[in-house]
């Protein structure tokens, strides 16, 4: 008795180990989306040279970081990177619209920096800290509403937090 005992433990056990190991884990960083490719290619917009600057700084600070996903300029590419003047979403200091039918890429996209917002108008590094965290969409990171040191966390000081930490590059690596 004691023996069917001891083997129903360790089946039980065993079955156990195999449902945890095999439980994908579900993370509030991730957007449940990424990018189809390992290497996205990027289309700047016909803006001041300011806001085309930012994004550029943000997209190669994120490729040299990255193991195996980069960001890289394409005439014609259809993942746009702009400026755009939004009056009717005046918190955001940018934005980020998938363009295709699938909830599981984030390409094609279409991104702005929010010019309605005076910040992104007047400093260097809150444009260049929104590109960092609208690019973070783009490689399926999710807003951080914490006070986690990320480019993801939508409290953080944009003027001192412009790029993206180790832990939003390990995040996108760990994917």
């Amino acid at each position: 008795m004691t023996n069917n005992f001891n083997k129903m433990r360790f089946f039980f056990f065993l079955a156990m180990l195999v449902v945890l190991i095999n439980t994908t884990s579900v993370d509030a960083y991730y957007t449940g989306r990424k990018p189809e490719n390992g290497i996205i290619y990027v289309e700047l917009g016909s803006v001041d040279q300011k806001y085309r600057n930012s994004w550029t700084s943000a997209f190669v600070n994120w490729s040299e970081r990255n193991s195996y996903r980069s960001i890289r300029y394409r005439s014609g590419s259809s993942n746009l990177m702009t400026a755009q003047y939004d009056s009717s979403r005046p918190n955001a200091y940018g934005r980020i619209v998938y363009n295709n039918s699938s909830s599981k890429y984030t390409t094609p996209f279409r991104t702005y920096l929010n010019t309605y917002r005076s910040q992104i108008v007047n400093n260097s590094n809150v444009r260049i800290s929104t590109a960092s965290h609208e690019i973070g969409h783009a490689l399926g990171l999710a807003d951080l509403e914490d006070s986690s040191h990320s480019i993801m966390n939508t409290k953080r000081d944009r003027t001192t937090l412009i790029y993206a930490t180790s832990r939003d590059i390990s995040r996108v690596n760990a994917q």
